[in-house]
């Protein structure tokens, strides 16, 4: 990370991983307490490099009108990694990095999803999105 801020290149990240990631079969069954301690590791790890621009809490997830439970289990996460960078914050003076869901469709229910992921206070609403066409083979 250091070479890649000497050259002035930013990156994001998300904080899944092939252990731990939202389920789109199962959102609600897989937000395990192993998986947010996983997702605090990243955030930690993560939030030592200033040239880190954002999380990705989840990515592509939501791509079909029945994973959109999945929408409630991302907006908890992004909750509860809000909640424990502003507290890792108080006590440590950990930098808080900005948390966004990364679309990967562009399926008329992203506004809807959008809407939904940024509607709230800001301790529990993302606070950007991305979206990227990702080809199918």
């Amino acid at each position: 990370m250091a070479l890649l801020a000497d050259a002035g290149i930013y990156v994001f990240t998300t904080v899944a991983t092939p252990s731990y990631a939202i389920n789109r079969r199962a959102p609600h069954e897989s937000y395990t307490p192993a998986m947010i301690m996983s997702f605090f590791r990243t955030v930690d790890v993560m939030a030592r490099y200033p040239n880190t621009l954002g999380i990705a809490v989840a990515s592509g997830l939501i791509e079909a009108s029945t994973a959109t439970s999945a929408a409630s289990v991302i907006k908890a996460t992004v909750r509860d990694l809000k909640k424990y960078m502003k507290l890792k914050d108080e006590v440590e003076g950990q930098r808080v990095v900005p948390i966004c869901y990364d679309a990967t469709s562009t399926s008329a229910d992203d506004k809807t999803i959008l809407d939904y992921l940024c509607s709230g206070d800001a301790s529990s609403s993302i606070d950007f999105w991305t979206a990227s066409e990702r080809s199918r083979v």
